[in-house]
């Protein structure tokens, strides 16, 4: 037998155990095992590793492995080249110089190498695989997880969304209580004109402008309409139906002596000689009436944030500002034009509203039931409220936005008030400024719909910014159209120049659509930033130091335009004296004037506060 086949016992028994260990390092158990103890050392390492530096690092690991595996596969070839080479040459020359036991030593210390090195090259190949499962399953997570927030920002977005299906009722509602509190407010806005036809001076006309304080001063009496209530009736009825049955019953009261208390009027013989107006009696009545009216304001303000839905809350402003500005036109223009063409007298037509306003609050009261209280929504007493409403006082976001507010019409209300009057100085009847008010009625109750998507925003406020200044310019061109009005004492109807009529009802129309988008915008921020527990008591405290920025100047404008108007008296001996200076236009230049050097500053403020988050707003309990 050729010596060649045969082979040593240790060089048998040393081929065997290379065999034995290639074996036992391709077994599929111990493989997963190896693996199993790679990536343990791995997690390992990535837990003791900074939170910041953890995605960078697993990447880097992940690269160093493949690399060191690349860089280990490259010696075992080159090692297994060498020791091919090696057993080679003992094939043909029978031993190394070394001699032959230490060339078996030399094979088998390769052959335990070459083990090692295919044994890292599987550890390193398994701690690759499991970092490269360990990044996908991170990506797949991360995956989910965005997914889901999409999901959830989506969700959140359409039940956000305003959708009036099931709220037509209630906005149908929320429109004829908001129209019933503007119509007090039309038959006191004719109360000026017919003074102003009895030449009454503009300071005992800004006097009659001291009725509607009420609205301005409902705050001090909000806590006890958002806390005290019967539970058979409603939190909000409870209040509702009282105030507008005594609102009807003055109206119907006031109406048998409004005639008389407005120096005589009669419908049927304008001619006749009129006595004094009784601008007492006028004055405690109508700010009786507007003292009712305020607090059903508060009442039907804090409904509208429960009678809607979430999501349609947005649309309680809108139906504010269409329903009051209708109420107050057809209170306004109905009675100044039914009287003029002698359809309906002052009197009648203020007994009617009375009475509708009964016949609707007990339709009200009858068919419409009111959402009761939960129990886990607890009614705070009236001492807690007007806790908050001091708390309220003492939040930043609160102060700043009052502040605003107080000065916020010191540049355009003035000239607002006193422009109708002017005008009718000038011979414009009456009747006339109620056709005109006609015409701008039609436009004001849409300008609320069309601006609605603006004001639902998250950012309402800034179309009252983006309003202002052409606010204020709306002044310049109200001095404008009272300046070259011409003269109509003692002209007929064929005398009125239509073109400026034109002119007149076009500027008209453009002022009423400033101040309605702004308006409703103005009520639109309020409803945003006011919790729901006290609703009433949190839109009452923006509403009424809104509603004083406007009121504080008004009796204000009517004192200066009298004290700032210079005359001289007429060479003829007349007892009419001829106007040097108007008051009405350097009153109006002075507030302008005011308003153009605090805008930027406004502004800025303005910008501030819409930043601030909802919890800004909030009262710590």
């Amino acid at each position: 037998m050729p010596r060649s086949r045969s082979k040593s016992p240790k060089q048998g028994r040393g081929s065997s155990a290379v065999s034995d260990a290639r074996k036992r390092t391709a077994t599929p158990g111990s493989v997963a095992r190896k693996r199993k103890a790679a990536h343990a050392l791995v997690l390992k390492a990535e837990r003791s590793s900074a939170p910041s530096e953890g995605s960078s690092r697993g990447a880097s690991s992940g690269r160093r492995s493949k690399s060191a595996v690349r860089g280990t596969k490259k010696k075992v070839g080159e090692k297994q080249e060498a020791s091919s080479f090696g057993r080679l040459m003992s094939h043909f020359f029978g031993s190394t110089p070394g001699g032959g036991t230490t060339a078996i030593k030399e094979r088998s210390t390769s052959k335990g190498s070459e083990q090692d090195e295919l044994r890292a090259v599987a550890d390193g190949e398994a701690a690759a695989e499991d970092l490269e499962s360990g990044q996908l399953l991170e990506n797949g997570a991360s995956k989910k997880r965005r997914s889901s927030m999409s999901r959830k920002a989506a969700e959140t977005r359409k039940s956000s969304t305003p959708n009036l299906t099931g709220d037509f009722g209630n906005i149908i509602i929320l429109l004829v209580l908001y129209t019933l509190q503007g119509i007090p407010m039309g038959f006191a806005s004719t109360i000026p004109l017919l003074m102003k036809e009895r030449g009454v001076s503009y300071s005992i006309i800004g006097v009659f402008a001291l009725t509607s304080w009420p609205f301005s001063l409902k705050l001090l009496w909000a806590p006890i309409v958002d806390s005290c209530y019967i539970d058979a009736l409603g939190r909000r009825k409870t209040w509702l139906v009282p105030t507008q049955v005594a609102i009807g019953i003055v109206m119907i009261v006031l109406s048998t002596v409004f005639n008389e208390w407005c120096g005589g009027l009669d419908m049927l013989d304008p001619n006749k000689n009129l006595g004094e107006i009784n601008i007492q009696g006028l004055t405690a009545s109508f700010f009786f009436l507007y003292f009712l009216c305020a607090t059903q304001d508060i009442a039907v303000d804090g409904w509208a944030l429960t009678i809607l839905r979430e999501e349609n809350v947005g649309y309680g402003p809108t139906c504010n500002a269409i329903g009051q500005t209708f109420g107050y036109a057809f209170t306004f223009i109905g009675a100044l034009s039914l009287n003029h063409f002698q359809v309906v007298g002052f009197d009648n037509f203020m007994y009617l509203c009375g009475v509708s306003f009964l016949v609707t609050t007990l339709v009200v009261a009858a068919f419409k039931a009111e959402r009761a209280v939960p129990d886990d929504e607890e009614v705070e007493s009236m001492k807690a409220v007007y806790k908050k409403l001091l708390a309220m006082w003492r939040l930043p976001t609160i102060r700043t936005l009052v502040l605003i507010l107080f000065f916020w019409k010191v540049p355009y209300a003035g000239c607002e008030a006193v422009v109708t009057l002017k005008m009718q100085d000038k011979g414009i009847p009456k009747e006339h400024i109620a056709y005109i008010g006609s015409a701008c009625t039609v436009l004001s109750c849409f300008i609320p719909v069309l601006v609605s998507k603006q004001t639902s925003g998250a950012r309402p406020f800034d179309m009252c910014m983006g309003l202002y200044l052409p606010r204020i310019w709306m002044c310049f061109v109200s001095m404008a159209m009272v300046y070259f009005c011409p003269s109509l004492v003692g002209k007929t109807m064929e005398d009125f120049p239509y073109g400026y009529y034109a002119a007149l009802v076009a500027t008209s129309i453009i002022g009423v659509y400033i101040s309605t988008a702004s308006f409703v915008a103005q009520m639109s921020y309020f409803a945003q930033v006011s919790p729901k527990d006290i609703g009433g008591t949190y839109m009452t405290l923006l509403n009424t130091f809104a509603n004083m920025g406007g009121m504080w100047v008004t009796p204000v404008a009517f004192q200066l335009v009298d004290a700032l108007t210079i005359k001289t008296s007429s060479d003829s001996g007349s007892s009419e004296a001829t106007v040097v200076v108007d008051g009405f236009y350097v009153t109006s230049c002075i507030c302008a004037s005011i308003g153009f050097m605090g805008y930027s500053t406004l502004r800025r403020t303005a910008e501030k506060l819409q930043i601030y988050p909802k919890s800004a707003w909030n009262i710590e309990s």
